[in-house]
């Protein structure tokens, strides 16, 4: 899914013997956001229930809004790191 700059705000990885995991496309944002060990995820598909559709588009807002700056979401996350290493995390 991509953000209102054309970059990817989410990477959804089907797997092919099933099951699927959901990555932010920000490394501000909790790494991992969902997983399934069974079934598939296609996010273009008209199958999709429409709260799954509401929460990947509230995710994708919420690295859209990271990447602005306007929210900084996982501080606390980054508080455990070193300060070389989280000025990397914080020049995403």
């Amino acid at each position: 899914m991509l953000d209102t700059n054309e970059l990817p705000a989410l990477h959804i990885v089907n797997y092919e013997k099933g099951g699927y995991v959901v990555i932010a496309g920000d490394k501000r944002v909790s790494l991992i956001q969902a997983y399934a060990e069974n079934g598939s995820l296609t996010p273009d598909t008209e199958e999709l229930q429409e709260g799954l559709i509401m929460w990947l588009s509230k995710i994708t807002e919420v690295v859209i809004k990271t990447r602005n700056d306007i929210v900084y979401g996982n501080a606390p996350i980054v508080q455990k790191f070193e300060p070389s290493q989280t000025r990397a995390l914080t020049n995403a």
